[in-house]
């Protein structure tokens, strides 16, 4: 079979063969082969269902695909069984209709297989989830001869009882069965006699509840790794999974459906009686049983058109129950806070001194709350914001929330957890405007500083900086002081380079070394020779630089600065301080800054090392802070473009250079993309790209300037043009398509391949028919743009075939009217077809002869 791994007969006996992998690897656990690793990690669909083999296996032949589907898995389960000291666990069906019992292996993991990634081996997952969606269909619209849906779903049942070994496979049956419990009325009931299973059930139903806090709190683990949550597919459809689980299944079977059926389910519970004590030790087993049974249950009026069921719990159960009451008693007066809160609020009548009292309440019940911490700290942070936003709030009390806010936030710093809207930290960063305790400016402040300088991989942390940077835009003495302080830190780490490089030049006997000011990584590891060899070693003035300048807001004369005297690496950061280019001090330190990395890019073309001046995160602020001036005003365009081109040695450009630039201007691509309904925004999109082009173009340096064309294309770039466009709307008028027309007939050809991707980025449907007098041109362009390569038109369309494809027959299928109609357009594209028809594509034959006749 293509994914099960087979081991060499003379694999010796506690040895590891190289292809055999890792003995914890859960594909080798279930006796998989890397064909089924690559298969998990090789899929991109946002779906399991999407172009998937096993799903049009099942809808073409389905039988034949369960079968097969039963023998494969049963085949991967027992490979785990056989791996596992003493197998898995063993989970015994009892079939009461039949008298008979059958017993399956599994793990708990294998229930949620079709419900979480990661459960199961994504190809078992996958096949599994495919299985139960074909199924899912055939049922709802009852697609089967003569309409026998309840026949064809049994005969589904009995033979995945019958020739399945895993409880995997019989979730499945579970999920139909709840699904369709009126449409197949006690299809999933067997089930039910195993209190495991149950157990899974419930716990399966505890993954599905809809719960902000928990969301809330798999999104922060998610950004804390540096992934954001929305690009993450939803490949089982979990979004859409309704709330629903086997104990209710019992229950809702004893009240709607027929006397079989009930009867049905009173054998079950009396053979689950039967088989779990009510003990200590079964007591949370027992009491789902309890649960589930109506016979015992006492009817409750609860007003004059509704009763209530509730079961009758005994023994070591009801012992459970009243202890779990206990422990949940303070959760239990948190939701009653929350409520009496949202009660006065919805009727005006929340004052400051109910907020007050709620937040003292909370402060005091979360000591002992047995639920996660990130639901307090929501509600919380929440409470407090509304004290902070009251202007009669003393300045003790809005001090000493502060000190609960920014002790939270500090906490990300060292891993910790603490859950609120990352946006809402802006309220925080406004407290600096009331007239807080000196001790609490200072730490937003500092806290501020301390964002802003991170250099690490926290989405969180990001996140929150993103806030602080947009708050002290808004703020310009504040932005100046921490540009004060950042260039002050970073002259301080810059005479800790210098100091470490002396030592190193007297006391490490190198010889001819040069210390290099910012083009060379940074000196750090020699405090460890310092200290080793027991001298002194540099002491940084970092705390008294915080204190005068960002503190006690000392002044800094900016005008004679010096980039020479500052560590390249910190001053990355500073450049997101809050301040625009309008600032001419600003502006000159930043054009400074830009010089200064293509001198660190050229001195180590030829080393690699730049990477350890100017990394991924130190870049990407210096891009960012370009991309978002970029489109701030006219001014700042103009400044952002002068300062990248104006007095700029091109001849010092390297590949990270070029890349950087192209980085910075990726973001044209999205904005032109976006402004299909506002004529201003394109319009000056439109002419920030002629500005840029009449910088370009008068380069000297051939190499440079042909580079830097993709700008002037929307080429996509790492930054620029990511994440799928498909669903989003876009448009353009007559005049837009001129304009990318001219710019693609004369720059496209450098770049056949990255102007076929724009133009699909950009949605090809709607830039045709247009937009075929630019491509036939770039396609013309080609071999005199690339005179190494003549071959070079046909291999960048073959690279680009399914492209060209959907471009060529989109304009023939649904433009072809259109195109006859104008003489230049029927030309183009007629031109374009020979071209690919000389290099052997036979489908643009098949078009040119039909566009032709037709």
């Amino acid at each position: 079979m293509f994914w099960t791994y087979s081991p060499k007969k003379d694999h010796m006996r506690g040895s590891y063969d190289l292809y055999e992998r890792e003995r914890d690897d859960r594909s080798y656990q279930y006796g998989l082969s890397e064909k089924a690793v690559e298969y998990e990690h090789g899929s991109t669909r946002s779906s399991a269902i999407e172009g998937n083999f096993f799903y049009i296996l099942f809808r073409e032949n389905f039988w034949e695909g369960l079968n097969w589907t039963i023998g494969f898995v049963n085949k991967a389960v027992s490979a785990l069984s056989e791996k596992h000291k003493g197998g898995l666990f063993t989970y015994e069906i009892n079939f009461v209709e039949d008298n008979l019992k059958k017993s399956y292996i599994g793990i708990p993991e294998m229930w949620l297989a079709t419900l979480e990634e990661h459960r199961m081996p994504t190809v078992i997952s996958d096949l599994l989830f495919c299985l139960k969606e074909e199924l899912r269909s055939v049922i709802e619209n009852d697609a089967v001869v003569n309409k026998e849906i309840a026949k064809f779903a049994y005969n589904v049942s009995k033979l995945i009882y019958d020739k399945s070994n895993n409880i995997a496979l019989l979730a499945i049956i579970a999920g139909i069965g709840m699904e369709f419990r009126q449409k197949l009325p006690g299809y999933a009931l067997d089930l039910t006699t195993n209190i495991d299973i149950i157990l899974h059930d419930l716990k399966r139903q505890a993954l599905m509840i809809k719960d902000p806090v928990k969301d809330m709190l798999e999104k922060q683990i998610l950004m804390t790794m540096g992934m954001p949550p929305s690009l993450l597919p939803d490949r089982y459809n979990k979004k859409n999974i309704k709330q629903y689980d086997l104990l209710n299944y019992v229950i809702d079977s004893q009240i709607y459906y027929d006397e079989d059926i009930k009867l049905r389910c009173h054998k079950i519970l009396d053979y689950l009686y039967s088989v779990v004590p009510n003990d200590e030790e079964n007591a949370t087993y027992y009491l789902q049983i309890q649960k589930m049974d109506l016979r015992t249950a006492q009817v409750v009026k609860v007003d004059d058109t509704t009763i209530a069921l509730v079961p009758t719990v005994t023994g070591e159960a009801e012992k459970l129950t009243i202890e779990n009451e206990k422990l949940r008693h303070s959760e239990n007066s948190i939701a009653l806070l929350v409520n009496d809160c949202n009660n006065k609020i919805s009727k005006g009548k929340f004052k400051l001194n109910d907020c007050l009292e709620a937040i003292e309440t909370l402060l005091e019940t979360r000591k002992n709350c047995i639920i996660p911490e990130g639901v307090c700290d929501k509600i919380l942070i929440d409470l407090i914001i509304w004290a902070l936003n009251d202007n009669s709030l003393d300045d003790d009390t809005r001090s000493k929330f502060c000190q609960i806010w920014i002790d939270g936030i500090k906490s990300y710093f060292s891993m910790g957890s603490f859950v609120f809207e990352y946006s809402q930290s802006w309220v925080l960063f406004k407290q600096l405007e009331n007239n807080n305790h000196s001790g609490i400016e200072e730490q937003i402040k500092q806290l501020i500083l301390d964002l802003i300088l991170f250099k690490g991989q926290h989405g969180v942390i990001t996140e929150i900086a993103r806030y602080a940077k947009r708050y002290l835009a808004t703020n310009e003495q504040l932005a100046k002081t921490v540009l004060n302080t950042i260039v002050k830190l970073a002259e301080d780490e810059m005479n800790h380079q210098k100091y470490n490089a002396g030592y190193m030049k007297n006391h490490l006997e190198k010889e001819r070394f040069e210390f290099s000011l910012n083009t060379q990584p940074g000196l750090l590891d020699i405090d460890f020779y310092i200290e080793n060899d027991k001298r002194e070693k540099y002491i940084t003035q970092r705390d008294e630089i915080i204190r005068e300048y960002l503190f006690n807001n000392a002044d800094l004369e900016l005008s004679s600065f010096d980039m020479d005297n500052c560590n390249i690496t910190t001053l990355c950061y500073a450049i997101n301080c809050g301040l625009s280019l309008d600032n001419n001090s600003f502006a000159v330190i930043v054009k400074k800054h830009v010089e200064t990395m293509i001198n660190v890019w050229k001195a180590n073309q030829n080393t690699h090392r730049s990477h350890d001046i100017l990394g991924v995160y130190p870049l990407y602020e210096v891009m960012g802070f370009f991309q978002r001036e970029l489109f701030a005003s006219e001014s700042q365009t103009s400044i952002v473009l002068d300062i990248l081109f104006t007095g700029i040695d091109f001849s010092k450009f390297t590949r990270e250079t070029i890349n950087f630039y192209l980085d910075v201007f990726g973001s044209l691509l999205s904005e032109y993309f976006d402004s299909h309904s506002d004529k201003d925004k394109r319009a000056n999109c439109e002419k920030i790209i002629r500005s840029l082009e009449s910088k370009i173009i008068v380069i000297k340096e051939e190499k440079v300037r042909v580079e830097l064309y993709k700008t002037l294309i929307l080429s996509i770039t790492t930054y620029g043009g990511g994440g799928d466009w498909i669903k989003c709307p876009s448009g353009y008028s007559y005049k837009d398509k001129q304009f990318l027309n001219d710019l693609f007939s004369k720059y496209g050809g450098f770049h056949l391949k990255e102007m076929l991707n724009t133009i699909y980025k950009l949605h090809l449907d709607k830039l045709l028919p247009e937009i075929l007098l630019s491509v036939r041109d770039a396609f013309k362009n080609v071999p005199r743009t690339n005179k190494s390569r003549s071959d070079m038109f046909a291999e960048i369309v073959r690279k680009q075939k399914e492209i060209v494809i959907i471009l060529i027959t989109k304009a023939f299928l649904d433009f072809s009217d259109k195109i006859k109609q104008d003489d230049d357009l029927t030309k183009a594209f007629e031109e374009i077809l020979e071209m690919l028809v000389e290099i052997s594509y036979e489908e643009a034959a098949t078009i040119i002869d039909e566009f032709r006749v037709h």
